[in-house]
């Protein structure tokens, strides 16, 4: 594509923003394109919500089944959940922020 096309295309296309009915057209495209965008932003942010609240929900139960041992050792069971899930970082900062250390 040379330089000469790119400005023929770029002069149509200013000139059909100027004429009235495909200025319509393009403006009902844009409102258009913009409602299907914040739908889909509306969506994924649900979406994104719904899933940080899952998680948050697994932390605290996991937490709370941490809170509830009393056959065996915190360190035990922490181990053992992150033996399982690789998250014995995360439950880790989870317990500490909840004010239990671990390490007790």
């Amino acid at each position: 594509v040379d330089d000469a096309s790119t400005k023929a295309i770029d002069n149509d296309v200013k000139e059909a923003r100027l004429k009235e009915e495909w200025r319509s057209e393009y403006m009902l495209t844009l409102v258009h394109d913009k409602d299907v965008y914040r739908d889909g932003f509306d969506e994924g942010f649900d979406n994104g919500f719904d899933e940080g609240a899952e998680s948050r929900q697994k932390e605290i139960d996991a937490l709370s089944d941490v809170i509830k041992c009393k056959d065996r050792t915190l360190e035990n069971y922490v181990n053992e959940l992150a033996g399982k899930d690789n998250k014995l970082e995360k439950l880790t900062s989870l317990l500490i922020a909840n004010g239990i250390d671990p390490e007790e």
